[in-house]
């Protein structure tokens, strides 16, 4: 029988883009058992970077070295038998105010379905806005018209596309989980739903960097009904995958002074960037356990990613993808234990250390990247996918 809970993972939190190849980070997440990825878009981003910085043809665009980009990483996931779940995120999407501005987002989207098709995955995410006030709206109707559109254009695409829609704990209007499940219920979309991460949804509704304690006024309460709403209110056929991640509990609030603190970001949002461990691991404080029962109750079953943001994502050194690697294999394993789910943990090898780097490249040869003619088949296939 096949495991109901397969392991994910985004692509950052092995490390980010500019200091940790895909390649390295995509051969280590296999070599830890793990089944698919969340597509970071700044590691494909920095890859197509390389591409045209690397390219003998000196008008390559940016769009064919994007489509050049994903093609490579999709033929380096199937190398490694990793999954492409979705490339993410398409922020600050919904509610914009400025008419250009959204026909400009428009324009990215229909970018991000030919991504999409070259990556060979069928969902994109799309977090809450979080750009200021007075840039969009949270006015329901206009929201929903624009989540709908970017849903109909989805449908119209083959293979159609899917979106999962994910509440931020810091987005401008839209910050807690059952305002999202409120517009996915109203967009109405077969291809529309939502994603659940325990770091947004805890982090707004059970617990506040800012306060001295970690936690929101009355939490402990809060947390009961919100548990209980995840188990009664959620159609599992509209959560389209999950995000389990904890938060470090700091020792100082997240205010003016604190190592964290930026003086242009939500406090949530820095504590996000800086904070995040993976479930199980030391100094994590978030009921992760619980709210994922919660979502199991509710008839969830499928994809449960680690979506990782930390400090030491930033740090240099080869050591940095192998260690992030390592934690997240831990973490997996014991928050199977800790969930019950025994037959997850004998998947892919996820009871097996993560070798070293070295060893790794050495087993694991990815594919070269594409050459200067792969890059003009390339080139060429993004003028058919434009005229398609």
């Amino acid at each position: 029988m096949a495991p109901r809970f397969l392991p994910a993972i985004a692509t950052q939190s092995l490390g980010r883009a500019p200091h940790h190849p895909i390649a390295t980070k995509l051969a280590l997440i296999a070599s830890a058992g793990f089944h698919a990825v969340e597509l970071f878009m700044e590691d494909l981003e920095h890859l197509a970077h390389q591409l045209r910085s690397t390219s003998t043809r000196p008008h390559l665009t940016h769009d064919a070295a994007l489509l050049a980009a994903a093609t490579h990483i999709s033929d380096l996931c199937a190398h490694h038998s990793l999954h492409i779940l979705c490339l993410q995120p398409f922020a600050n999407y919904e509610g914009l105010l400025s008419p250009s501005a959204h026909a400009s987002r428009l324009r990215d989207l229909r970018l991000w379905f030919r991504l999409a098709r070259a990556l060979r995955t069928d969902l994109i995410q799309i977090p809450s806005s979080y750009l200021p006030a007075d840039q969009c709206t949270g006015e329901r109707s206009r929201v929903v018209a624009d989540l709908r559109e970017a849903a109909d254009l989805g449908l119209q695409c083959e293979p159609p596309v899917r979106f999962a829609y994910e509440a931020l704990a810091w987005g401008t209007h839209a910050d807690r989980w059952e305002q999202v499940w409120e517009v996915v219920e109203e967009v109405d979309r077969v291809n529309f739903g939502c994603c659940l991460d325990t770091f947004n949804l805890l982090g707004r509704e059970w617990a506040d960097p800012a306060r001295g304690d970690g936690l929101v006024p009355g939490a402990e309460g809060r947390l009961e009904v919100v548990l209980q709403r995840l188990r009664t209110r959620l159609d599992p056929r509209k959560v389209f995958y999950i995000e389990a991640v904890d938060g470090e509990r700091l020792d100082e609030p997240l205010v003016e002074g604190h190592p964290f603190y930026h003086e242009d970001q939500p406090a949530r949002m820095s504590w996000s960037r800086n904070a995040r461990l993976f479930p199980c691991e030391e100094k994590g404080y978030l009921p992760v356990v619980q709210t994922l029962q919660a979502i199991v109750d509710a008839g969830y079953e499928g994809y449960v990613s680690f979506e990782f943001f930390s400090r030491t994502a930033h740090e240099q050194g080869d050591h940095v993808p192998r260690e992030h690697a390592e934690r997240a294999r831990r973490s997996w394993h014991r928050m199977c234990e800790e969930m019950g789910w025994e037959d997850c943990m004998k998947a892919r090898n996820i009871d097996a250390p993560v070798p070293s780097l070295a060893q790794d490249i050495g087993v694991l040869s990815p594919p070269p990247p594409p050459s200067a003619p792969a890059l003009a088949h390339q080139h060429s296939m993004s003028a058919a996918l434009q005229a398609h």
